[in-house]
């Protein structure tokens, strides 16, 4: 694949991500910017505890998949889908970070993450209020 064609996959997948974030805020299921500010906070102070961006990188990464479980429980027995949401949106705050530093295929790939997370968490949500999927 071409850096041009990268970079238009990246942002039609960053706007797909947005729309879908756009539809929690409007349907006032979740109100995300409190999230988004979390989001952004565990993502600096992890980076500062972490000697150098690669390995924070991978420490996060490895702790988001490790989490991936445990949250999946938490969403179906206590309906807790702000913690996928949490989850999605680590994934798309380093899709950011990777892509700022042309690393675009790999931001493609955090914000798949991002969209599988929210996708699945709103799929529980949707399942927990007693509304139709799809």
């Amino acid at each position: 694949m071409k850096g041009n064609d990268v970079s238009a996959l990246f942002n039609k997948l960053k706007d797909a991500y947005e729309l879908k974030l756009d539809e929690l805020k409007k349907d006032g299921k979740v109100s995300t910017k409190k999230y988004q500010e979390d989001v952004q906070i565990f993502c600096e102070e992890r980076e500062k505890e972490y000697d150098g961006f690669e390995y924070f990188l991978a420490e996060s990464t490895q702790l988001l998949k490790s989490e991936a479980a445990s949250v999946w429980v938490d969403a179906v027995l206590q309906g807790r889908f702000d913690k996928y949401l949490y989850i999605s949106l680590c994934y798309y705050h380093l899709a950011f970070l990777v892509s700022g530093r042309e690393r675009i295929i790999d931001g493609c790939n955090y914000i798949q993450n991002a969209m599988y997370f929210m996708e699945n968490g709103m799929e529980v949500e949707n399942i927990r209020s007693g509304q139709n999927i799809k």
